[in-house]
């Protein structure tokens, strides 16, 4: 999966995280976001994911 994060405050964008993929970090992650955008002090954070795709596609030559 891959994910990135939106960080606002008081519903004003402030920064989006890259997306990147994942692998199991994002519980972890997610709590240290919460301690440091704290919604008590007007921010509110947004996940945006998608699932990974793989695709191969053998090449003749």
């Amino acid at each position: 999966m891959y994910v990135s994060y939106n960080i606002a405050k008081n519903g004003r964008h402030l920064f989006a995280t890259a997306e990147r993929q994942t692998f199991d970090i994002t519980a972890g992650l997610e709590d240290e976001l919460r301690r440091a955008f704290p919604a008590s002090e007007g921010y509110s954070i947004s996940r945006h994911s998608r699932p990974s795709e793989f695709t191969s596609t053998a090449i003749e030559n």
